[in-house]
C-alpha cells in the first residue's frame, strides 16, 4: 500500500502537461538495485527511459544519443569500470530489498557506455524496468515515480507552487537549483585550479626569464662586437628576439602535448561515482598559452638588453679579444 501511494499515475502526468507553459512531461521511475557481475556487487539504481525521451537523452562518445535496447543496461564509464564490464557482458540486476519470501532478480546485456558527469545511475528501457520490478513491487500499471517537465522559463513559479498542491508530490527542484547545487560542489575545485594556474604562472615566468636573461648575458660580447661592427641597437635586439623566440616556440610545441596528457590523468584521478568530468580544453587556452610563452620571452630580454646598451663598447671588446 505504501508503495503504490509513492506512485505518480500516468493521467496526473498528462494533466500536468496540459498545464499552461507546459510543453512537456516525461514519466521517470528509479528502482535500487545491486547490480552483480562475476564475485562483484555495487549497489546503484535503475532508472527508467521512455521512448523518443527529450528532457533526459543519453549521450555516447562524440555525442552520439544513446537508446536502451529491450534487455540491455547502460552505464557510465565509473560503474562500468567498478563492475569489470564491456559492452555485451551479462550482469545480474537484484532488488537491493530482496529477502527470502520476496526476490526480484534480473538479468540484463551491458550496452555501450555512455556519459555521465554526475551520478552513476544505470539505465532501462522503461517498458523492461516496469515489467520486471514496478508490476513485481505492486505499482500501478504505467507509474512513474516523478516527472520530468518542459516549461517556460515565466511559468515556473506558478508551476512550482501548483506541484507542490498535488498530494502525490513530495519535492519539486528546478534545473536552476540543480545548476545551483553542481556550481557549489564546484566552488572549491574551481578555487583550487586557480591557485594551481597561479603558482603555475609563476613558475613558468620563472623558468622562461632566467633561460632568456642567461641566454642574452652569454651572448654579450657577441652583442657588443655586432654592435662594434655597425650594427644598430634596434637590430641587435631583432635578432635576440628572433632567437628567444624561436626558442619558445620549440617549449611550447613541446609542452602542450604534454601538458594536454597530465590534464587528462589529472581529470581521471579525480573522476568519483558522484561526478565524472571529461578533460575539455578549447582553442583559445592553447592559443593564450602560446601568447603568453611568447610575450613572457619578450619581457624577460628586456632586463639583459637593456644592460647591453649601458655596455662600454671598447671594453667589452677588449674583453673578448683578450
Amino acid at each position: 500500500r505504501r508503495q503504490r501511494q509513492m506512485c505518480i499515475r500516468d493521467s496526473i502526468i498528462t494533466h500536468i502537461e496540459s498545464w499552461p507553459g507546459v510543453w512537456r512531461a516525461e514519466p521517470t521511475l528509479d528502482v535500487p538495485v545491486d547490480i552483480v557481475h562475476g564475485d562483484i556487487t555495487h549497489a546503484t539504481v535503475v532508472s527508467g527511459l521512455i521512448p523518443n525521451a527529450r528532457l533526459r537523452r543519453l549521450t555516447v562518445a562524440g555525442g552520439r544519443l544513446a537508446t536502451p535496447a529491450p534487455g540491455e543496461v547502460l552505464m557510465g564509464d565509473v560503474l562500468r569500470k567498478k563492475l569489470g564490464v564491456k559492452q555485451g557482458d551479462i550482469v545480474t540486476l537484484n532488488y537491493a530489498q530482496n529477502r527470502r519470501e520476496f526476490n526480484i532478480t534480473r538479468q540484463a546485456r551491458v550496452g555501450p557506455a555512455i556519459t555521465q558527469p554526475i551520478g552513476s545511475t544505470a539505465y532501462m528501457r522503461m517498458e523492461d524496468l516496469r515489467l520486471h520490478f514496478a508490476y513485481r513491487l505492486g505499482y500501478p500499471p504505467n507509474a512513474a515515480g516523478g516527472v520530468l517537465i518542459g516549461a517556460d522559463p515565466d511559468y515556473l513559479d506558478s508551476l512550482q507552487k501548483r506541484l507542490h498542491r498535488l498530494p502525490a508530490v513530495a519535492a519539486v527542484q528546478s534545473r536552476r537549483q540543480t545548476q545551483r547545487q553542481i556550481e557549489e560542489l564546484m566552488r572549491f575545485t574551481k578555487a583550487f585550479t586557480g591557485i594551481l594556474a597561479f603558482f603555475g604562472i609563476g613558475l613558468a615566468f620563472s623558468v622562461i626569464f632566467t633561460a632568456v636573461s642567461i641566454n642574452v648575458i652569454e651572448r654579450k660580447r657577441e652583442l657588443a662586437t655586432l654592435r662594434t661592427l655597425g650594427f644598430s641597437f634596434s637590430h641587435i635586439v631583432w635578432f635576440t628576439s628572433v632567437e628567444n623566440l624561436l626558442i619558445a616556440a620549440f617549449g611550447a610545441l613541446a609542452g602542450l602535448p604534454l601538458g594536454r596528457w597530465l590534464d587528462i590523468m589529472l581529470m581521471q584521478s579525480s573522476q568519483s561515482e558522484s561526478m565524472t568530468l571529461e578533460p575539455v580544453i578549447y582553442t583559445r587556452t592553447y592559443l593564450i598559452a602560446i601568447f603568453g610563452v611568447f610575450l613572457l620571452a619578450l619581457l624577460s630580454q628586456i632586463p639583459g638588453l637593456l644592460q647591453m646598451r649601458r655596455m662600454d663598447l671598447a671594453a667589452a671588446t677588449k674583453q673578448l679579444a683578450e
